[in-house]
């Protein structure tokens, strides 16, 4: 679904996705079927990014292009307002919000309470990350993390395990991705 914003003229590509296979009451049986899931939100984040970004470069080809024919010349400045070295493909009315929005598409997570299930979509995205960059997972440092932000996130042990299980499977998928 595309979102736009009648004041500003921004698009916004909006997807949901939906986990079915949770059952009301315990955990899914196969954290391998969640992994796959959570790559799927990772993925569509990564692909909504380069949508974005490919779509202000045609908006600012199209700026300049438009500015060329009018005799117009841009005059770029810092934030400072002195001259600096930015690239010739932001246009002076693009705004830093914009940019940052652009560079960090939102991602709205929630479940019947937003702190169970939501947790543990949040933790698993977390330790990806973390996997992705090589750095260490602690899975409860990350939800203690997550519990200053907003309380009972990751709900009880059952979640917890689940989670931990499905942070083994997403090493031993890397382990194997390796290894071929």
């Amino acid at each position: 679904m595309l979102v736009f914003c009648l004041q500003t003229d921004e698009k916004r590509l909006i997807q949901h996705m939906q986990y079915l296979a949770w059952p009301d009451h315990g955990v899914p049986s196969d954290p391998n079927l969640f992994l796959q899931f959570t790559e799927k939100v990772r993925s569509a984040r990564s692909t909504t990014l380069l949508q974005e970004i490919e779509a202000s470069l045609r908006q600012v080809r199209l700026m300049d292009a438009d500015a060329e024919e009018n005799g117009v010349d841009f005059e770029r400045k810092s934030a400072t307002g002195i001259d600096d070295d930015s690239p010739d493909d932001i246009p002076p009315s693009t705004s830093v919000h914009q940019y940052i929005s652009a560079a960090n598409p939102p991602v709205i997570v929630h479940c019947s309470a937003g702190i169970g299930r939501t947790g543990v979509l949040i933790l698993m995205d977390t330790a990806l990350a973390l996997m992705e960059q090589r750095e260490p997972v602690y899975p409860l440092d990350i939800v203690q993390t997550m519990r200053d932000q907003r309380a009972c996130m990751v709900q009880n042990a059952g979640q917890y395990r689940f989670v931990c299980e499905c942070i083994c499977a997403a090493y031993a998928k890397m382990a194997t991705e390796s290894h071929q």
